[in-house]
């Protein structure tokens, strides 16, 4: 089909030109998947570790509220 696609825009130089095209554009799109994936893995490893972080101050917290509530009424 690249072929096909190539002679009819181009003329005769499309049967060499329209492939070329094709692989280009293929690795185009296949190089914009790879890398919006990794950096949507990325964000998400972010992300997960900042919740972590965020559940860990507030189970501090927490813990801490719980030891001077204990404190308080002894």
């Amino acid at each position: 089909m690249a072929i096909a696609g190539g002679v009819y825009y181009l003329g005769i130089e499309g049967a060499l030109f329209g492939p070329i095209i094709l692989c280009c554009l293929l690795i185009g799109i296949r190089m914009y998947n790879e890398t919006m994936a990794t950096t949507l893995l990325s964000n998400y490893d972010q992300l997960s570790l900042s919740l972590k972080n965020i559940k860990e101050c507030f189970s501090r917290s927490i813990s801490f509220q719980s030891a001077m509530t204990i404190n308080d009424i002894d």
